[in-house]
């Protein structure tokens, strides 16, 4: 049994939201994060199991019929048409252009012929009356003769009366049905004296309980102690007053518990939606509005907490923060669906968790969820009436300024994240979509307002991001020099800003080692890539996907060097990381947002074993390598390498030839 709550178009792309619209559009429900191949085991293991490969993951397609016209359906068509224009509806294309050519016509019944479309004027559009237009949801669209429509209804209706005879004719199974009526009626009793159950100890709770509960039904799964307290209404200092009621609702059998977190039970919940006594206590009390205010609130608040400057310097705090992010997970796509159609709110909400949401969240989910935070709301009466041009002159100032999207904190929010789907691009190697929006966060950042930024150093780090990810624009382009100096230019920021020992300053001095390689400056590539090592260490990141990064980077160093089996130790040495890392208890894998790591890694490990002559090894490893390329969506490596030819020698083979140059991802 599930709850409502569990039906909800999230920020992941787990679950859709059953729509309360009156137009359902189709919806495609991306697959639920998985553990990537290539993390579930040692990567180092493939060299035993050579000739394994991943199969094509299998897809399904709802297959479609297609409407058949009856024989009724059709006499219906001939026969009932009354109107003048009949004799129009024929297989000639002349007579039918000329009844589509009878348009804008009076009220009059004798009206002319007007010329073909493109020469009627518009102005012969307008109505003779001296009444202003009304234009109120018409939107060009004429109204049907009453005629048609009775036509229509009657070929509707005979259509409708052929299926009814049909399913009339379809042998029904009165054994099944019986039993169907059984069990409904057995689940009816059971359900009813549950109810009856829950109503008896709902009612002798106190006013303060009762109202807590109600709030509970917000929570799509689990929570803490302090979300309860947040939505109760209650202050922080009243954490044990909230705990007591926890503890009874436990004892009641509303709540229950595991690992320090609650969830209400799903009776108990069913009991909270349907029965008559809660609904009219929900709706006295403006619960449900309340409970998503609070709801929201307090999730943007945590995202807001997760951005502490520290979890760029220290890796124990980067792995708490994305713990604590991958439990709150549901909620924190619950906030973002409540958020639907508020665009600013959305941005807002999404802009104080986009730092941590970079190591939580697959790039293809950010990808949609960002594209679709950046859209104006086009839903709105504003944006209808401005599409008239000078009709809409008369609105009220202030809504026009805020359907415009010019509020200055709105346009900081829309940096940050215009900056974010740029490195959603690029997670997933679409180097050629990220430039537009990473330019387009440029632009908003030198306009934007100081006091809109979420943290202290915002300012600093969005404006050091942009920088690297220019860098990394430049590097898939092979502009080497510019690269390079993006690179120095966000070194000398993070320095004068205490940062110079960060995950930023990390990627900044790996894209320099990549630099320097393809320059041959191969001294200046090994100083830079030793201080990676030495930096991480201190930074306490040993077991963290950027420091398998980091040795695949000093890899690419070796195997200039023509140390091949310095550097097969470091690409297998990375992929052990990564492997440890990807065996995680994640609900979902934060280093899923790189995911051609481990991929380039044993192609590394690949090219580094075949310099040594051991071809076979290197061939199933490079095999490996190309089926997860495949299976994930990425491109194809088009390095080259794969393709050397080992009796050719290496003497022709320049130091950069070797490295396989990898872009870089954002950590």
């Amino acid at each position: 049994m599930h709850s409502s709550h569990n039906n909800h178009n999230s920020l992941w792309g787990t679950t859709i939201a059953a729509s309360t619209s009156t137009a359902t559009l189709p919806l495609s429900i991306p697959p639920a994060p998985q553990l990537l191949p290539g993390f579930s085991q040692n990567p180092l293991d493939l060299l035993a199991t050579a000739g394994g490969s991943l199969g094509p993951v299998p897809s399904t397609c709802a297959s479609s019929s297609a409407a058949t016209t009856t024989p009724s359906a059709l006499s219906a068509l001939t026969t009932t048409t009354t109107d003048k224009h009949s004799d129009a509806i024929s297989d000639d294309p002349s007579a039918r252009s000329s009844l589509f050519r009878d348009t804008c016509m009076s009220d009059s019944q004798h009206h002319s012929i007007l010329p073909p479309v493109e020469e009627v004027d518009a102005t012969l559009c307008m109505p003779s009356s001296s009444q202003p237009l009304d234009m109120s949801f018409s939107f060009g669209f004429s109204q049907p003769k009453e005629e048609d429509e009775e036509q229509a209804t009657d070929v509707f209706v005979n259509s409708a009366l052929v299926a009814a005879k049909e399913y009339a004719k379809a042998p029904i199974n009165l054994k099944d049905v019986l039993d169907r009526e059984n069990e409904l009626r057995r689940m009816t009793g059971i359900k009813q004296i549950v109810f009856d159950n829950l109503r008896t100890k709902y009612m002798n709770m106190t006013p303060s309980m009762k109202d807590a509960l109600r709030h509970f039904v917000i929570f799509p799964r689990t929570f803490n102690l302090r979300a309860a307290v947040a939505v109760a209404g209650l202050e922080e200092t009243q954490l044990v007053s909230m705990q007591g009621m926890l503890e009874n609702m436990i004892q009641t059998n509303f709540i229950t518990t595991d690992k320090g977190r609650y969830e209400l039970n799903e009776a108990a919940r069913l009991f909270l939606y349907e029965d008559p006594t809660v609904m009219e206590d929900t709706m006295t009390s403006g619960t449900t509005d309340t409970s998503q205010a609070r709801f929201i609130d307090h999730y943007r608040t945590q995202l807001s907490r997760l951005q502490d400057d520290n979890i760029h310097k220290v890796g124990w705090l980067r792995e708490e923060a994305m713990a604590l992010y991958d439990a709150e997970r549901q909620n924190m796509e619950f906030s973002e669906y409540l958020l639907t159609g508020r665009q600013a709110e959305l941005r807002e909400f999404l802009s104080a968790g986009i730092t941590v949401m970079r190591y939580c969240v697959s790039a293809g989910n950010r990808e949609r969820v960002l594209r679709k935070a950046l859209l104006e709301d086009e839903t709105s009466t504003e944006n209808i009436f401005l599409s008239f041009g000078d009709d809409g002159a008369g609105l009220d100032a202030a809504s026009s300024s805020n359907a415009s999207g010019n509020d200055e904190c709105d346009k900081s929010h829309k940096a940050r994240l215009h900056l974010a789907l740029s490195e959603a691009y690029f997670d997933q190697l679409k180097t050629d979509d990220a430039e537009k929006p990473l330019l387009e966060a440029r632009k908003l950042m030198c306009d934007s307002s100081p006091h809109c930024r979420t943290t202290a150093s915002a300012g600093v780090v969005d404006r050091v991001l942009v920088l690297l990810l220019l860098s990394n624009l430049r590097l898939s382009s092979r502009r080497f020099k510019q690269a390079s100096a993006y690179c120095v230019q966000a070194l000398r920021i993070l320095s004068e800003a205490g940062l110079g020992r960060s995950t930023f300053a990390i990627n900044a001095m790996s894209n320099l080692v990549t630099t320097y390689l393809e320059g041959d400056s191969l001294d200046k590539a090994k100083s830079v890539a030793n201080r990676l090592l030495d930096t991480l260490n201190v930074m306490r990141y040993t077991g963290m996907p950027i420091y398998a990064d980091a040795l695949g980077v000093c890899a690419m160093v070796s195997m200039a060097e023509e140390n091949y089996a310095e550097a097969e130790r470091q690409y297998g040495t990375a992929l052990e990381t990564v492997g440890k890392w990807g065996s995680k208890e994640w609900t979902g894998i934060p280093v899923q947002h790189c995911l051609d790591l481990d991929v380039w890694l044993m192609e590394g490990l690949a090219e580094a074993i075949r310099r040594q002559g051991r071809t076979e090894e290197a061939l199933a490893l490079e095999r490996r390598a190309a089926e997860d390329r495949r299976s994930r969506g990425l491109p194809p490596n088009s390095t080259g390498t794969e393709f050397f030819d080992p009796a050719s020698g290496f003497q022709d083979i320049s130091p950069s030839a070797l490295v396989m140059p990898k872009l870089r991802h954002l950590y």
